[in-house]
């Protein structure tokens, strides 16, 4: 499907609506959209949450040529959920801090250009969208249709990294905070049973692992496994990402045993804190694990030079003892027209 509208410069974008089956017979289009988006955009991967999932997930697109060639300048994940009246659900099956909509400085005009693809293309089965992680500049510049009905959700914690490097990003934090950190640092590293490693996820651990310790987690703050939440990865999906070293890990070994994981990704300068799973029946329930996790993504990310370290949503407050300031979050319902 494709449409055309004046943006700057009076260049015509070009829309497309494409579901899953359609991308992986794009070859250029799912190149482009892995090149601009990261790991958690590849199709392998998105094909795969797919699956696990079994929301059915489209993809609109807008495209704008110029002189080095079409670039990708906008576009819009949607999750066909069962929910009440067919509201299209904008939301990454994987991802809670990053937005499934995204456009390029300069181009917010084609996002409603995709909402009318997508209504085009899905007809009255989808009389709304419901908007996730939608941040305060995205509310007052406001989102493409009408009726807003909105809810304040948990806010995303942001750490800039600003500092020389992640030695001296755990001084500028508190006392308290240091000091622990520092503690369980010595005392992780005198444990004998336990190995640490940290890298590019293929180097560090398989999907078969770190799929179960995931899912734990998930069942752990979500026993009811309500559709809407975002799912945990899949050792499908795992072992896709595996090829792509944007994705990195830390594990935690017992003895040989993988017993905790938490995953990250690196993207044009963002670092984003992906997920974290623990075997809570056995030796994860060593004390300080997820702390000194967030340490260790902390010095991932300054290794990758990167600018920025979304930790994700909720536990604000201690989220802000890492030295993470708290952007607010919406869930936001509009009709497509």
């Amino acid at each position: 499907m494709s449409d055309s509208d004046a943006g700057p410069d009076d260049v015509p974008y070009d829309v497309r609506v494409v579901d899953l089956a359609g991308l992986r017979g794009d070859a250029v289009l799912a190149a482009h959209l892995a090149t601009s988006r990261g790991p958690l955009w590849r199709v392998e991967a998105l094909s795969a949450m797919e699956e696990e999932t079994r929301n059915r997930v489209w993809l609109a697109v807008a495209t704008r040529s110029g002189p080095a060639g079409d670039a990708l300048v906008a576009g819009i994940l949607l999750e066909r959920v069962l929910l009440a009246g067919g509201i299209g659900h904008v939301h990454h099956p994987h991802s809670g801090s990053e937005p499934s909509y995204w456009s390029e400085p300069g181009h917010r005009g084609a996002l409603p250009l995709l909402v009318g693809a997508l209504r085009r293309r899905l007809g009255p089965r989808m009389p709304a969208l419901l908007w996730r992680q939608v941040g305060d500049d995205d509310v007052a510049s406001g989102l493409p249709g009408r009726r807003l009905v909105q809810q304040t959700t948990l806010p995303l914690g942001v750490v800039d990294l600003d500092r020389a490097d992640a030695e001296a990003w755990l001084q500028s934090l508190g006392r308290s905070r240091r000091q622990d950190l520092r503690r369980l640092r010595r005392r992780l590293a005198e444990d004998v049973d336990l190995d640490v490693t940290q890298g590019p996820l293929a180097e560090v651990a398989k999907g078969e692992e770190v799929a179960p310790l995931l899912d734990a987690n998930f069942s752990k703050h979500n026993p009811r496994r309500h559709p809407l939440m975002n799912r945990p990865a899949p050792a499908a999906w795992l072992d896709v990402a595996m090829a792509d070293h944007d994705l990195q890990a830390v594990a935690y070994r017992d003895r040989g045993v993988l017993s905790a994981v938490g995953l990250m990704s690196t993207h044009r300068g963002v670092s984003r804190w992906l997920s974290w799973g623990a075997d809570y029946e056995g030796a994860a329930d060593r004390r300080g694990l997820y702390y000194d996790c967030t340490r260790r993504i902390v010095e991932l990310s300054y290794a990758a030079a990167s600018t920025t370290l979304v930790l994700g949503k909720g536990k604000g407050e201690l989220k802000s003892s890492f030295g993470a300031r708290l952007e607010g979050q919406r869930a936001v319902v509009r009709t497509p027209i």
